[in-house]
Protein backbone atom coordinates (compact mmCIF):
# COMPACT_ATOMS: atom_id res chain seq x y z
CA UNK A 1 0.00 0.00 0.00
CA UNK A 2 1.18 3.44 -0.93
CA UNK A 3 0.32 6.79 0.46
CA UNK A 4 0.17 8.85 -2.55
CA UNK A 5 -1.29 12.69 -2.91
CA UNK A 6 -5.13 13.33 -4.76
CA UNK A 7 -2.73 15.45 -7.46
CA UNK A 8 -0.87 12.65 -8.52
CA UNK A 9 -3.05 9.99 -8.53
CA UNK A 10 -2.86 8.63 -12.29
CA UNK A 11 -5.05 6.34 -14.35
CA UNK A 12 -4.40 2.80 -13.46
CA UNK A 13 -3.72 2.86 -9.91
CA UNK A 14 -5.73 0.88 -7.75
CA UNK A 15 -7.48 1.77 -4.31
CA UNK A 16 -6.40 -0.03 -1.49
CA UNK A 17 -9.09 1.31 0.75
CA UNK A 18 -12.44 2.05 0.33
CA UNK A 19 -13.19 6.10 -0.21
CA UNK A 20 -15.95 7.18 1.60
CA UNK A 21 -18.39 10.17 0.52
CA UNK A 22 -19.49 12.55 3.47
CA UNK A 23 -23.03 11.03 3.96
CA UNK A 24 -21.38 7.90 4.72
CA UNK A 25 -22.09 5.13 1.93
CA UNK A 26 -18.86 3.89 -0.16
CA UNK A 27 -18.10 6.04 -3.31
CA UNK A 28 -15.56 4.07 -4.72
CA UNK A 29 -14.56 0.50 -3.21
CA UNK A 30 -10.93 -0.98 -2.55
CA UNK A 31 -9.91 -2.49 -5.39
CA UNK A 32 -11.48 -0.21 -8.19
CA UNK A 33 -8.83 0.65 -10.88
CA UNK A 34 -8.46 4.40 -11.39
CA UNK A 35 -9.33 5.77 -14.62
CA UNK A 36 -10.05 9.55 -15.33
CA UNK A 37 -13.32 9.83 -14.30
CA UNK A 38 -12.85 8.23 -10.91
CA UNK A 39 -10.02 10.13 -10.26
CA UNK A 40 -12.04 13.61 -10.93
CA UNK A 41 -14.67 12.22 -8.76
CA UNK A 42 -12.26 11.92 -5.85
CA UNK A 43 -11.08 15.35 -6.42
CA UNK A 44 -14.70 16.72 -6.77
CA UNK A 45 -15.69 15.03 -3.05
CA UNK A 46 -12.58 15.91 -1.38
CA UNK A 47 -13.47 19.74 -2.62
CA UNK A 48 -16.80 19.71 -1.71
CA UNK A 49 -15.38 18.55 2.09
CA UNK A 50 -12.85 21.40 1.96
CA UNK A 51 -9.54 18.97 1.40
CA UNK A 52 -8.37 18.92 -1.69
CA UNK A 53 -5.34 20.54 -0.69
CA UNK A 54 -2.75 18.14 1.60
CA UNK A 55 -5.32 15.25 0.38
CA UNK A 56 -3.75 11.31 -0.13
CA UNK A 57 -5.34 8.39 -0.98
CA UNK A 58 -3.91 4.87 -0.45
CA UNK A 59 -3.35 2.75 -3.41
CA UNK A 60 -1.98 -1.01 -3.95
CA UNK A 61 1.47 -1.28 -5.07
CA UNK A 62 4.90 0.47 -4.66
CA UNK A 63 4.80 3.58 -7.07
CA UNK A 64 8.20 5.41 -7.25
CA UNK A 65 8.78 8.36 -4.54
CA UNK A 66 9.88 11.68 -6.06
CA UNK A 67 12.49 13.96 -4.26
CA UNK A 68 9.67 16.77 -5.41
CA UNK A 69 7.01 15.04 -3.75
CA UNK A 70 9.03 14.36 -0.33
CA UNK A 71 9.46 18.17 -0.37
CA UNK A 72 5.84 18.88 -0.98
CA UNK A 73 5.15 16.61 1.72
CA UNK A 74 7.49 17.68 3.95
CA UNK A 75 6.98 21.55 3.25
CA UNK A 76 2.80 20.92 4.04
CA UNK A 77 4.47 19.19 7.36
CA UNK A 78 5.81 22.35 8.04
CA UNK A 79 3.08 24.28 7.41
CA UNK A 80 0.36 22.30 9.61
CA UNK A 81 3.18 22.49 12.75
CA UNK A 82 3.49 26.38 12.43
CA UNK A 83 2.96 27.86 15.72
CA UNK A 84 3.64 24.76 17.54
CA UNK A 85 7.73 24.95 17.74
CA UNK A 86 7.62 25.11 21.94
CA UNK A 87 5.21 22.34 22.41
CA UNK A 88 7.33 19.29 22.89
CA UNK A 89 4.00 16.84 22.71
CA UNK A 90 3.49 18.45 18.78
CA UNK A 91 7.21 18.30 17.96
CA UNK A 92 7.36 14.59 19.04
CA UNK A 93 4.08 13.97 16.37
CA UNK A 94 5.86 15.87 14.55
CA UNK A 95 9.25 14.17 13.79
CA UNK A 96 7.15 10.70 13.58
CA UNK A 97 5.30 12.11 10.46
CA UNK A 98 8.44 13.30 8.92
CA UNK A 99 10.43 10.31 9.66
CA UNK A 100 7.70 8.63 7.27
CA UNK A 101 8.11 11.10 4.76
CA UNK A 102 11.62 10.13 4.72
CA UNK A 103 11.30 6.51 5.24
CA UNK A 104 9.65 6.91 1.68
CA UNK A 105 12.94 8.88 0.32
CA UNK A 106 15.33 5.99 0.86
CA UNK A 107 12.82 2.98 1.80
CA UNK A 108 14.03 2.26 5.31
CA UNK A 109 12.53 2.52 8.48
CA UNK A 110 13.95 5.65 10.46
CA UNK A 111 11.82 5.80 13.78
Amino acid sequence: MKKVQVENLKEGDVLSKDILSAKGPVALKKGTVLNKKFIEKIKDLLSRSGGLEDSYIFIEGDREVSKENIKKDLSALEKRFEGTENDDFMNNIKEIIKSVILKDLDGSETL
